[in-house]
């Protein structure tokens, strides 16, 4: 049993069977290049406040799942017996998915309540419309935050929707992320929206959502402190990168 790093991927010439834990977490091209003639175990945590991103469902098992099914098309009986189908065969996909909580007992109710809370269940909402109207009949709209994150049952509702789309579609999102946009001054939020008819009472589907962070306004203080100690705040990318040229 040996630790590998992901970048050394050139040591496992010898091995018989690689574990990647949690290989979300770790970039794409890197992973790629860990998977070689030689059986391979992959886990990932898509869901929850300990998920490492989906990185993984969205590009790479499905990448996997299309070339184990043309491996499946490709192998005939005229070429079981060939090495090339031998190989083919060992890169066929299993997936198991694993549902049952580890902390909790099934249908805990602070389980529930603390899924609520972070919006960590949000992927179970089911869309109201099919399709996308046409981009001239949306609108685009400023969230006000404080009236997103007032506990008013629509508002609740609404923020859910918000977030099953950034989990769906992001690589990342955690409780972090929830509360950054909840309270950040720097963060703000649009949403594009369909149509709304004036007879509708019901809240409108969500079509896009949109975080912007208005990086810059440092002082030449806080620059010149963080350049003496050798170290810069989080944030501010763009305005940290100029200011060290």
């Amino acid at each position: 049993l040996q630790y590998i790093h992901p970048a050394d991927s050139v040591k496992l010439g010898q091995a018989e069977l690689v574990v990647i834990d949690e290989a979300a977490a770790i970039p794409l091209p890197l992973v790629k290049n860990l998977l070689g003639p030689y059986l391979v175990f992959m886990a990932s945590t898509i869901n929850g406040y300990e998920g490492t991103g989906r990185s993984l469902s969205l590009k790479l098992i499905q990448q996997l799942r299309q070339q184990s099914a043309q491996t499946q098309v490709t192998m005939t009986a005229e070429n079981k017996s060939t090495a090339t189908a031998k190989l083919a065969s060992a890169r066929t996909l299993h997936e198991v998915s694993l549902h049952e909580s580890i902390r909790y007992a099934p249908g805990d109710p602070v389980e529930k309540w603390l899924n609520d809370l972070l919006c960590l269940d949000c992927l179970n909402i089911t869309r109201i419309i099919s399709g996308c109207p046409l981009p001239e009949t949306c609108d685009l709209y400023y969230v006000n935050r404080d009236t997103l994150f007032c506990y008013h049952r629509a508002s609740e509702v609404f923020l859910q929707r918000l977030m099953a789309l950034y989990v769906a579609s992001h690589y990342k999102n955690s409780p972090n992320d929830l509360q950054m946009l909840s309270d950040a001054p720097a963060h703000h939020l649009f949403c594009l929206l369909p149509p709304v008819p004036p007879t509708q009472n019901s809240l409108p589907e969500v079509l896009a959502v949109v975080q912007v962070c208005m990086e810059g306004e440092i002082s030449r203080q806080s620059i010149m402190n963080s350049l003496s100690r050798g170290k810069k705040a989080s944030g501010d990318l763009i305005p940290w990168t100029i200011s060290e040229q």
